[in-house]
C-alpha cells in the first residue's frame, strides 16, 4: 500500500472512532453518547462545591451590583440585550461580567494547558538536539565522537523526563476536568490539549458549571426567604446576570473562531496546496534520481492538507454547536427578562430557575467539542503542528 493511501486509511480511522454508537454514520447522537452520560443527574462534586462557594464568597458583592443594574434597566424598560459603550451603567455591567469571567476559570487548568504546551516545546527541542548530535557523531573524530555520546546520554535522559512529564500533565488535566463531572480519557484530554481552542473550552467548563451551581443555590435562598417578592426579584436578576456571563462567553468564542481560529486554518491549507503546486511544477523538470524525494515531499504536503481538512470540519462542526448553545442561551435570557418584568408572584421565579437547570446540560453538551483520540504517532504530530501554525499566524 502506498504511503498516501495508507495516509488515507488512518484519516477514515479517526474519523470511525466519532461512530461512538455503532450505527454506521457520525451525528449528533455520536456527540451525545460521548459526553452525555453520567451528566445529566450527576450531584456536584465536593471540589465544584468548594469552588462555588469560593466564588461566592469573592464575588457577592459583585453580583449583588449586577443585580440592581440590571433591575434598574429592567425596570427603566431598556432592553437588556442591547448594550452602549457610551452608557455608564452598561459599562459597568460589562466590567462585572468580566471580572466574573476571570474569577470563575479554572486557572489550574489553564496553568496545566501553559505546561503541557511548554513540555511539548521543549520535547520537540531536545529531539531536534538529539538528531544533530548523532548526525554530528557519525562525522566525528573518535575524541569527539565521545563528548558527543555524553551529550547524547544526557539530552536522551531529557527527552524520557520530559515523556513522563507530558503522561503526568494529560493525567492531572483529567483529573481536573473531572471536577465538572465531564469524563475524558487521557487520549481525549491529549487532543483537547492540543486545539488552538482548548483554552475556550476549558473556560465554559468551568465557568459554566459555577453558573449552573450559583442557579441552583439562588433558587434555595429564595425559597428559603419564603415568598418575599423583592428577595425573589434580587436573586433573580443575578440569574439573570449569570445568564448574560455565559451569552458574553459564547459570543467571545465565537467571535475568535471567525476571526482567528478558521482563516488560520484556511491559511494553513492555502499554503500547504500551493506548495504542492510548486513541488508538482519542480517534479516535472527534475532529473529522475530527485523524482523519488520529492514524491515523499509531495505526500508529506498532501497529508499536512488532509489533517488541516479534518481540524477545519471539527472547528466548524464546534461552531454550529456553540450557535445552537448560545441561542438556548439567549432565548432563556428573553423569557427571564419578560418574567421579570411581569412577575407578581415570587414562586413563578424560582420555578423558571429550577426548569431552567435541564438547559444547563443541553448548552455544555452542545459546546463540548469531539475529542476523538489520535489513531497513530503520525496524526498527533501533524495534528499539533497544524495547532502551532495557528497560533503563529494568530
Amino acid at each position: 500500500m502506498s504511503e498516501s493511501k495508507q495516509n488515507s486509511s488512518r484519516l477514515t480511522q479517526y474519523l470511525n472512532v466519532l461512530d461512538i454508537d455503532g450505527d454506521g454514520k457520525v451525528d449528533i447522537n455520536d456527540f451525545l453518547s460521548l459526553f452525555g452520560s453520567g451528566q445529566k443527574e450527576a450531584a456536584a462534586l465536593p471540589e465544584l462545591d468548594t469552588r462555588v462557594s469560593e466564588a461566592w464568597n469573592r464575588r457577592s458583592k459583585d453580583l449583588d451590583k449586577l443585580s440592581v443594574a440590571i433591575r434598574d434597566k429592567v425596570s427603566s424598560n431598556r432592553p437588556l440585550a442591547r448594550k452602549s459603550s457610551f452608557s455608564i451603567a452598561d459599562r459597568r455591567m460589562n466590567s462585572i461580567l468580566n471580572r466574573l469571567q476571570l474569577d470563575f476559570n479554572d486557572s489550574n487548568l489553564e496553568t496545566l494547558r501553559a505546561a503541557y504546551i511548554d513540555c511539548l516545546t521543549k520535547a520537540k527541542d531536545i529531539e531536534e538536539d538529539i538528531s544533530d548530535l548523532v548526525a554530528g557523531s557519525s562525522l566525528a573524530s573518535d575524541a569527539e565522537r565521545d563528548k558527543i555520546e555524553k551529550r547524547l546520554d544526557k539530552a536522551r535522559i531529557l527527552q524520557s523526563h520530559l515523556v513522563q512529564k507530558r503522561e503526568d500533565l494529560i493525567a492531572d488535566f483529567v483529573a481536573s476536568f473531572s471536577i465538572y463531572n465531564v469524563k475524558i480519557s487521557k487520549e481525549q484530554a491529549e487532543v483537547l490539549l492540543s486545539r488552538i481552542d482548548s483554552g475556550d473550552v476549558t473556560r465554559m467548563t468551568s465557568v459554566f458549571a459555577i453558573v449552573s451551581q450559583l442557579t441552583a443555590q439562588f433558587s434555595e435562598a429564595k425559597e428559603a426567604s419564603g415568598e418575599s417578592t423583592n428577595t425573589a426579584q434580587k436573586y433573580y436578576a443575578m440569574y439573570i446576570g449569570l445568564l448574560e456571563l455565559q451569552e458574553l462567553i459564547q459570543s467571545e468564542y465565537l467571535e475568535r473562531m471567525d476571526k482567528s481560529y478558521l482563516p488560520g486554518i484556511s491559511s494553513v491549507m492555502r499554503d500547504a496546496e500551493q506548495l504542492i503546486a510548486e513541488t508538482q511544477v519542480l517534479m516535472k523538470n527534475m532529473p529522475t534520481e530527485h523524482l523519488r524525494s520529492y514524491e515523499h515531499n509531495l505526500q508529506s504536503q498532501e497529508f499536512t492538507v488532509e489533517v488541516a481538512s479534518i481540524y477545519e470540519s471539527a472547528l466548524i462542526e464546534d461552531r454550529t454547536r456553540a450557535i445552537q448553545a448560545r441561542k438556548i442561551v439567549r432565548n432563556l435570557l428573553r423569557l427571564a427578562e419578560n418574567t421579570l418584568k411581569t412577575v407578581k408572584v415570587a414562586s413563578d421565579l424560582v420555578s423558571l430557575m429550577k426548569d431552567s437547570q435541564g438547559l444547563y446540560d443541553e448548552v455544555m453538551q452542545l459546546q463540548t467539542p469531539s475529542l476523538v483520540p489520535f489513531e497513530n504517532l503520525e496524526l498527533k504530530k501533524e495534528f499539533q503542528a497544524v495547532t502551532e501554525k495557528l497560533k503563529s499566524a494568530g
